[in-house]
């Protein structure tokens, strides 16, 4: 969904919310026609498509990384979701393919309204979601050399989303996974624990800029924990029969530029990741930025420049990579 879109559904999803979070609470009209924050409620009708949006809905997703796969409930924020890249260069007579993607399927995303009785000040598990995915991100071929930075990835995460308590919402997500490498070498079995808050207040999670912005940016943060163990190590350069388990955060700049002029069209993200590994000792950190061009109106269709630097914690490759490629998601 393009920000324009979202930006048209946003007062009624805010007002989902809010009416979701009062104990008894079922349509718009069963409560008053102005919430306590604030929020005028929409009318039945509007408020029927919010909530569908918000809870109910499921379908496959294609996008850049499992974070996009559809799993974080609709809070009214515009997020930019990077497609699944595919990308071939040429240098000095040397033929590189890279694909980065992950492919999920979202089942119901279950909406739960504050237990009656209990205080509104509060928080609250107000939704829960299970979502199967699998990612695939690495170097497909190189005519001159063989690049051990492939991962194959499948896992199921589980997420509950907590209303209020400081932030707007936070996700709390828990996902265990299977690995290999592109040439089904590698066996690695772990499972990571990931905590995401909202606050649009200070744009944290997402934006809800009025139109008519230069810049429409917003910030995030995850905390993270990773453990896995290497039974076969295949092409990466983790240690066979060794333990991992990461502890950091990945912290992340996106939004778009001029987006009325542009349509939304032109848009950015940056990352970076930092690690330690409890076992080892050892730290590794990981960035990352791109600039993207939509091409079709829906923002499905993308060509993409992107930079990558740093260390995969994943294999333990060390990348320094530009590619120029294009970017689809569903």
């Amino acid at each position: 969904m393009t920000r324009k879109a979202l930006a048209v559904r946003r007062k009624a999803l805010a007002a989902a919310l809010c009416v979701a979070a009062l104990p008894g609470a079922g349509t718009a009209q069963e409560s008053t026609s102005e919430s306590a924050i604030g929020i005028n409620y929409p009318s039945d009708a509007e408020y029927d498509k919010a909530v569908a949006a918000r809870c109910g809905d499921s379908g496959f997703y294609l996008r850049g990384d499992v974070a996009n796969v559809g799993v974080y409930f609709q809070n009214g924020a515009s997020l930019v979701e990077n497609g699944a890249a595919l990308s071939i260069t040429g240098d000095s007579g040397t033929t590189t393919a890279t694909v980065n993607g992950v492919a999920g399927y979202v089942f119901n995303r279950n909406c739960l309204p504050r237990p009656a009785g209990f205080d509104p000040d509060y928080p609250f598990v107000s939704g829960y979601v299970i979502s199967p995915w699998v990612l695939a991100n690495g170097t497909l071929f190189n005519s001159e050399e063989d690049d051990g930075n492939t991962k194959i990835q499948a896992g199921l995460s589980g997420q509950v989303e907590l209303f209020q308590a400081i932030f707007d919402t936070q996700y709390l997500t828990a996902t265990p996974y299977y690995q290999t490498d592109f040439k089904g070498e590698a066996q690695i079995y772990g499972g990571t624990l990931s905590w995401r808050p909202y606050l649009l207040d200070i744009h944290l999670g997402g934006t809800t800029t009025p139109a008519g912005a230069m810049l429409d940016v917003y910030w995030s943060v995850d905390a993270i924990a990773d453990y896995f163990y290497v039974e076969n190590a295949g092409s990466t350069d983790l240690t066979e029969g060794t333990e991992y388990a990461w502890l950091g955060a990945s912290f992340g700049v996106a939004g778009w530029i001029l987006p009325d002029a542009l349509d939304d069209r032109l848009t950015f993200t940056t990352r970076f990741d930092a690690f330690w590994d409890a076992y080892s000792k050892q730290s590794v950190d990981y960035f990352e930025a791109n600039v993207a061009w939509a091409l079709t109106e829906d923002q499905n269709a993308a060509i993409e420049l992107a930079y990558k630097n740093g260390t995969d914690k994943d294999t333990l490759v060390d990348i320094d990579q530009w590619n120029l490629g294009f970017t689809f998601k569903y």
